[in-house]
């Protein structure tokens, strides 16, 4: 940007990866031939270069009225607030919703919460990003022209019994979807929603017995997309009555544990056996679990697994088991993702759920049909 004359107020922009635009310039993101009247606040000024070799952010005078981040500021003569020289860790130039392009934070920037939450809700910014994201979000306003956004759909979890989601909410998105895959017998993809922009759960009504049925959670603004959540699975219609544990859920917080837990049934019980299933090739695993316990964590390593709980009672003696639960790895795209990148994911995600899915109902047949393992017997 060069300045030729008048006085500039630049409060909260984002002025990166830019270039002078000739084989001498100086000032790649910001040049004031004026000697005064600039003023900066709340913004980024980063990764600009400047072929002449004085100032690549900046060149010449400017006024910082508070916080402003760059990443070289040799070749400014600032004064007022002093600048933050660090790397804001930006995004390419692209779409994020919104009327142009821009520039997010990146996890982990130094630029997120940097001023007071009263910084970016006065005029002229009044409380919206260039997106129109709200801001500020967190325990204070970013710095630069756009709020950190995170979609929703983070640590969906799946309850069994009658099929319940719940998830955790975030700014970036406008609305949301439930999709489910009815597999095992296969069936159509069926879509809920949109959800309101701050829903975290959804209730599922119409899940029939004997399907084993997958489901994840689809974050979007404007723009479309902006992430699919873990994929979880279940089958109805397995679950005993008394000493069958309830409430049993399932979630693995976009990583490969898969974390189970439930509550005990009226009466109690004096253990509980966790049944896992996985779909690599290896045996069924019974793992026995103390009387007081209500949660496992199980190191899935990037596979498939299914899992079934068992509660035991001797007095009245009696064994009773939940649905069927199952975790699917490696799926969820949640986070600061271009639109282009997710589309690219999410497309061949239906077909690719139900092959495994297909899988899992078939393993848990035929382990279902044998004998009960030791631990039961």
């Amino acid at each position: 940007m060069l300045i030729l004359g008048g006085t500039m107020a630049l409060p909260h922009v984002t002025i990166a990866q830019n270039r002078a635009g000739s084989t001498s310039g100086n000032g790649g993101g910001l040049r004031n031939r004026t000697g005064s009247g600039v003023t900066l606040a709340n913004s980024l000024v980063a990764a600009n270069t400047a072929p002449g070799g004085i100032g690549p952010d900046c060149n010449g005078a400017f006024t910082l009225t508070a916080p402003v981040m760059m990443t070289q500021p040799s070749g400014c003569a600032l004064s007022g607030t002093p600048a933050l020289v660090n790397d804001p860790l930006l995004s390419l130039l692209e779409n994020n919703g919104g009327p142009a392009q821009s520039h997010l934070l990146l996890a982990g920037s130094p630029a997120l919460n940097i001023d007071a939450a009263t910084a970016c809700t006065a005029s002229p910014v009044a409380g919206v990003d260039q997106r129109s994201i709200a801001r500020p979000y967190g325990a204070g306003c970013d710095l630069g022209a756009t709020e950190a956004s995170t979609p929703s759909g983070s640590n969906l979890r799946l309850t069994t019994g009658t099929v319940g989601l719940s998830w955790g909410t975030d700014n970036a998105q406008t609305a949301q979807h439930v999709l489910r895959l009815a597999v095992a017998p296969s069936g159509p993809v069926q879509t809920f929603g949109p959800l309101p922009a701050t829903a975290t759960s959804y209730g599922d009504a119409t899940a029939g017995n004997g399907t084993l049925y997958c489901y994840l959670v689809t974050p979007a603004d404007t723009g479309g997309i902006l992430g699919i959540s873990d994929l979880l699975c279940t089958q109805l219609g397995l679950r005993t009555g008394a000493p069958a544990p309830n409430a049993f859920a399932v979630a693995q917080g976009q990583t490969s544990t898969a974390t189970l837990t439930w509550s005990p049934p009226v009466g109690g019980v004096d253990g509980y056996t966790l049944l896992v299933l996985p779909d690599n090739g290896d045996p069924p695993v019974t793992l026995p679990l103390g009387s007081g316990v209500t949660t496992a964590a199980y190191p899935t390593g990037g596979d498939v697994t299914c899992f079934i709980l068992f509660g035991t009672r001797t007095a009245p003696a009696g064994v009773g088991y939940t649905d069927l639960l199952c975790a699917v790895p490696s799926v969820a795209t949640l986070g600061r993702v271009s639109l282009g990148q997710v589309t690219a994911l999410t497309s061949p995600l239906i077909p690719a759920a139900d092959a495994l899915a297909e899988r899992l109902a078939a393993l848990a047949r035929e382990y279902w049909f044998q004998p009960l393992a030791p631990a039961f017997e």
